[in-house]
This record gives structure tokens, sequence and C-alpha cells, in this order.
């Protein structure tokens, strides 16, 4: 009797809910009851042969051969990372020699976990990778002591990854041969651990204008600074063509200011650039190099960078200077609202270039001047950043928040305090709890956790070289980006565990799983809520929260679905609001209506092609020109070329519309071809226009009265037209040789 053992969970999670449990040779009977005909009458195994076509040395197929189980694993788990998705061995049957007799490899979300049930009190939602997939490969040994592939299946019921994120998976997180001579290079060049595992993980155009600033620079720049950052400039641009600086230098062509971005900021600004925050922490004189960052919030509610810049002046003309840049850089897209701290040359100059643009004070800039200009209350009372912070941060209308400030004050014996005293007079320009009528993707709570300034600002100083800076910028700008590929990547291979609630499922589909935790805290307090109809419409509702006794008005528009809380929840982030929520219910709506999901918080909200914005119309080398739009073309149809290739079908339709397209642009280049043809025939036209002209002048130049004046007037008429019909003859017989063409 053969002896069946289960692993633990090689390279993926442990245990499967379905997880073969006979005891005795019935399932691997059940297995290799069919695998006769692969014998012939003397016993002798049939020899396999391999079919000629190449792709079947990149897809396992059924009589496929491998030296040993852990060869077809690592092919297995090969094609795995070629398609999209991660792999454990399920489970194994060994004789009773020990041997290994049947191996099966299955996605890591093949089964499902039991008596997971939700838990509304649990501060982290569990998720739930585990969704019933039935994709999976067999082996099994043959007398020779290899394995052959008996069994496969290529078909999943899930999401499967990108190119870009597959590497985040579980059984595809091992290193290669190449990152591995990295890394020992690195060490023997006497790099620490920790940088080196760091190398280890993270494998994962230039436009320099010139802009003169007629002023005076608050800040010189340090011996050194412009070439170093001359020579990083130019290094991005050969490696991104997509990059983008601009340089504006004073009357005495000294740099003054620098811009840059790469074409993933852009990229991330295409999405999520309806929320900017100006960071300034870098401007005070504290700092040797006043650095400014362009931030924003993506759909997990992470910290991304859109542009950065060096401010050696910053007066409005260096502001008006920086925001004009930035907005060629961003292809003309402005913000719906930019957060900062308080400073008049920067709203002037946003007044002036971004009219459009709303502003607010950031409440994260306050709590950063609170720490400075309160260092000693924070040093004296930790509790006191607490409370700042729940005044700055957590109070949900203006009654709650004047409540907790005086408390702060009284607590703290800061009523007298002047600082403290000039922000409360402004609190309308920062405070949350009055600018719930301006969406800002909950900007604050991102901001409140960031924590690149105690990484920066060492590099920042004249001690440091200025490449130093630049290195230890890019690194952090990387590990956000990574860190926003695992978070795509837990989106798109988990599953949460929700309850039995129609509403939370459909969120749940849609929503990252940051945005679905902030959806259920709203469910939740949902649920502890009562209604009443306080309209004569009947279409007016008070709704009451039980346990913070506070109340809320909201109106629903049957004829245009659309809902009205006087909390303005969703106005300013974007969430449904408890209230809201409570209506639909009421009136037996049991989905969100579509307006409701804003695309931002959407799991594919950057699924698809983002067409890059150039034409070539600014380029005065049409060489350039052409290397643009190559390049920009590449970079489109690689997407297509990926996803084409995952099936016949789709294959199918891409070579399909492709031919399309071919003759499409064949088209268009013939008519340019044609068009040029005709500019030439016109020439011929233009001469004789010319010639018409001349006698005109010498006609009147000399006002000739004799008789054979008039004959040549009319002989010069009769050839003049005479040579327009002739060249409206040969433009007539280019055209039918043209379309005959086609």
């Amino acid at each position: 009797m053969d002896h069946v053992e289960h692993d633990e969970n090689v390279g993926e999670e442990e245990g499967s809910a379905n997880e073969f449990t006979e005891d005795n040779d019935t399932a691997v009977d059940n297995e290799l009851h069919n695998d006769k005909a692969s014998h012939d009458e003397n016993g002798k195994e049939k020899e396999q042969f391999a079919v000629s076509d190449p792709r079947d040395k990149l897809e396992p197929r059924v009589g496929m051969e491998f030296d040993d189980d852990e060869q077809a694993y690592q092919f297995y788990n090969e094609y795995a990372r070629r398609v999209g998705f991660s792999i454990r061995k399920q489970h194994l049957t060994k004789n009773k020699s020990g041997q290994v007799t049947f191996r099966r490899f299955v996605c890591y979300r093949e089964g499902y976990y039991r008596n997971r049930p939700f838990d509304k009190d649990a501060k982290i939602l569990r998720t739930d990778g585990r969704t019933g997939c039935n994709a999976h490969i067999g082996i099994k040994r043959l007398k020779s002591g290899k394995f052959c592939v008996h069994r496969f299946e290529p078909e999943h019921n899930h999401k499967l990854a990108s190119s870009k994120k597959v590497h985040l998976l579980r059984s595809q997180r091992q290193a290669d041969e190449t990152q591995m001579s990295r890394a020992h290079a690195a060490v023997m060049a006497g790099m620490a651990p920790k940088p080196t595992l760091d190398l280890l993980s993270n494998n994962v155009g230039s436009d320099k204008s010139k802009n003169y600033f007629h002023g005076f620079r608050q800040h010189e720049m340090k011996v050194g600074d412009a070439g170093a950052m001359l020579h990083y400039l130019q290094k991005k641009a050969a490696e991104d063509q997509r990059f983008y600086s601009a340089i504006q230098l004073d009357m005495r062509d000294r740099i003054t200011n620098v811009f840059w971005a790469d074409s993933r900021s852009k990229i991330d600004y295409e999405h999520f650039g309806d929320v900017l925050c100006l960071d300034m922490t870098y401007k005070p004189n504290g700092y040797d190099r006043p650095f400014v960052q362009f931030l924003g919030v993506n759909h997990h509610t992470q910290t991304v960078i859109f542009g950065a810049a060096f401010l050696y002046a910053d007066t409005v003309e260096s502001f008006k200077w920086l925001f004009e840049t930035f907005k060629e850089a961003m292809y003309g897209k402005v913000p719906h609202l930019i957060l900062t701290d308080e400073d008049a040359a920067i709203i002037k100059a946003k007044d002036e270039i971004w009219p459009n643009t709303m502003y607010r004070h950031c409440a994260w800039h306050i709590y950063t001047s609170a720490a400075k200009n309160l260092s000693y209350v924070f040093q004296a009372t930790p509790s006191f950043a607490i409370d700042l912070s729940k005044c700055l941060y957590d109070c949900e209308d203006e009654d709650e928040f004047v409540s907790e400030w005086e408390r702060m004050l009284t607590q703290y014996n800061l009523t007298n305090n002047v600082w403290l005293s000039k922000q409360f007079e402004d609190r309308r320009k920062w405070a949350l709890v009055y600018g719930r009528d301006i969406f800002s993707a909950d900007i604050k709570s991102a901001l409140r956790s960031e924590h690149m300034h105690s990484v920066l600002k060492t590099h920042l100083n004249a001690e440091k070289d200025l490449m130093s800076f630049f290195k230890v910028y890019e690194r952090l700008v990387e590990d956000r980006r990574y860190n926003e590929l695992q978070a795509d990547i837990h989106a798109s291979q988990s599953v949460f565990e929700v309850p039995l609630s129609r509403l939370l499922k459909q969120v749940a589909s849609i929503y990252t799983p940051k945005v679905y935790e902030m959806f259920v805290k709203e469910f939740k307090l949902y649920v502890d809520c009562v209604i009443q109809c306080c309209g004569d419409d009947g279409n007016y509702y008070e709704v009451t929260n039980l346990e913070k006794q506070t109340k809320s008005y909201v109106r629903y528009d049957p004829a245009e679905d659309t809902l009205k809380c006087s909390c303005k929840k969703f106005e300013a982030i974007g969430i449904l609001c408890s209230h809201a929520m409570k209506v639909l219910d009421y009136k037996n709506i049991k989905e969100i209506p579509e307006k409701y999901i804003i695309k931002r918080w959407r799991k594919d909200v950057k699924d698809g092609v983002l067409i890059n914005k150039y034409d070539g119309t600014n380029e005065i080398d049409p060489t350039v020109a052409i290397a643009n739009r190559y390049a920009s073309l590449g970079r489109v149809y690689l997407h297509i070329i990926a996803k084409g290739s995952k099936c016949q079908e789709a294959y199918d339709i891409a070579i399909e519309e492709a031919e399309k397209l071919t003759r499409k642009v064949d088209l268009s280049l013939q008519n340019r071809a044609f068009d040029m043809s005709l500019s030439e025939s016109s020439e011929d036209q233009l001469q004789d226009c010319v010639e018409v002209h001349a006698v005109r002048a010498n006609k009147e130049a000399g006002r000739l009265t004799n008789q054979g004046a008039s004959s040549f007037r009319n002989n010069n008429k009769q050839r003049r037209q005479r040579r327009v019909l002739s060249a409206e003859e040969r433009t007539t017989k280019k055209r039918v040789a043209y379309c005959r063409s086609i």
C-alpha cells in the first residue's frame, strides 16, 4: 500500500480545505487508472515524443517528462510566472520504498478556508486568497524513474497578476543568478547587509527649459551642486525618454531654481492629480538646500510623488515659474485642490497661474509647525501630541473641534499662547471640519504617517554631497512605488471575508483593501443609526447615530438617484457615509449607485493603456520627432502584444485589428505623398501667377495705348487659361491613378 503525505505548503499558505484525505490506494488508483494506454502488451512504457511546436517547450502538456519532481515544480512555477499566478505543492504519494509516485502542484488560490466569520470589531480585516481555483498539474513516476505529466488544467477562476507585479507573488519571490552575483559583488565591496538585501529585493527625454529670474536668491548654491545637478538631470534624461526637467537662471546665468519629474510621476499624476500637496518642509533656513516636493495620494491611500524641485529663491516670481513648469510637465493638467503651508507668495502665484484651483492650509503642516513652535510642550508632556492630532484629524463636526481645542488649551495651560491663538483665528483655512465640501482624497492621513523627512533632512546640509542626496531620494521614491506594487498584488489576489451583505460584497470587489476598510467603518456606523422622515415630500430624512447621539440630514432625489448628506463625507473623501447608506436601505436599494463609487479608489484605476500625450509638434528636428513617435508607439503596442498572446481568441482579435490599422496607416501615408505631389504641381501655377503679375506691372507702368496692347492682353489671358486648365488636368489624372492603385 502506498503512503499518502501532505506537504506543509512549500512556497504558499498552509493547508487547504480540499486536500486529499484518503489513507489507501483509492485516490492514487483514481488518478492512474487511465494510464494503461501508455503501456504496450508486454508492460513496457511507450515512448513519449515531444511535439515540435515551440510553445510546447514553454507550456505543460500531458506526456511531458522530467528527471525528478523538483524539476517539474520549477518548470510549472516558471510557467506560472509567465502567466501571472503563484503555485504551491498540494500533496504527494509515496510507495513502500519511500519514493514519490505521484505529486500535484496547484494554483495558490485552490480550495477554500473554513470557519473564519466576519468580525465587525476586528481592527484589521482578514483577507482570504482562496477562490476554489482548479488550475493544477499532476505528475506520476514512470518505471524509468522519471516523472511525466498525466493531468494539466490551465484555466483559472480569478484575475491573474500582470508581468510587473508577478514577482511579488509568494512562489515567485526568488533571486536569479544575476541578482545573486550583484549582491555578492556588493558584499565583497564592503556594503552593509541591509543595503545589500535592498539591492537584491528591489529588482522590480529631458526638456531643460531656461527661464531668467529677475531678482536675487535667498539661498546660495553650494560649491559643486550645479555640476552634480546637471549630471543627474542628464543621466535621468538618457534613462527615461519622458523625463522632464526645467532650470531657471538668474541674470548672471547662475542656476536659481530646478524642477524635475520622471515618466512614472506623470502617470501617477494622470490618475491621482486631483489633490496636490506642496511640501515646503525644507524651505526654512534650517536647511542648506531648499527642497520642495509635489505629493499626492494613490488608490491605496499611500503617498505618491509627482515631482520635486530646488528653490533657491522663494519669491512670487519663483512660485509662478514653478507652477507654470509643473503644469507644462503634466500636459496642462492642474489640480482641483492644493494643500500647503501658509505663504503669501504661494497664494499669490497660485491665484495667477492656477486661478481655478482651490487652496487650503494643510493640517499636516500645522502639526509640523506646532512641533517646531511648541517643542517644549511636546517634550514635557507626550500626551499633547495625541490631543493635538485629535483636534487636527479626528473631529467630525465644528462643535467637537471647538470643544477639543478648548480642552487642550486648558489642560496644558496654553490659553495665552500667541501661536495657537493665531492658528485658531485662521481655523477655517485649515481645520478639516470646515472644508468638507472640498474633495481632499483623505490626503491628511497619508501625510500624517510620512517619514521621508527624517531620512532626507540629513542629506540636505552642506556637509553631504548632492549626488548622495539624489541616490537617497531615488531610493525613497522607488520604495513607495514598490509598496504600491505590493498593495496592487494584494488587492488583486486577495478576497475579503464579508458577511451576507450584498452592499459589502459589491464594494469589496471594487475598492482597494485600504479604501474598503474605510467603507467598513462607515458600514458599522450605519448599523447603529435610526432613520425618520422629516420632509413633506417623503425624500428628506433625519438620521441619528445612537452611539454618538449626533444627527445628520439626507436629501434623496429618486428622479436623479442622488443623495445629499449634511455631513458631506462623500464630497470630502469620496466614500458614501453611514447616513446615506441608511437611506438607501430604507428605500430597499441594496447596492451603491455607480456614481458614488469614484474611479480613483477602485482596484482597476490603472488598468488599460495610458496613451502618451505626444504628437511631435514641438520638435524642430524631424528626426527627433520620428524617434519620439516611434518610442511612444512602442510602449503603447507592447501592452497589446502582451495581452494578445494570452489566448487564441485575444490573438485573433489583435491580428485582425492590426491588419485594419495597417491599411489605415498606409492610406494616410499615401495621402500625404499625394498631397506632396500636388504641392509640386502647384509650383507651375505659382510661376504662371508670377508672370501675370509681371505683365500687370508692366501694363501699369507703360500705359500701352497702341492697338497691339489689346491683342497682347487677350492673348495673355488665353495663355493663362490654357495653363490653369493644363494644371487641373494633371491633378485629375493623378487622383484617378491614385484611386486605381488603392
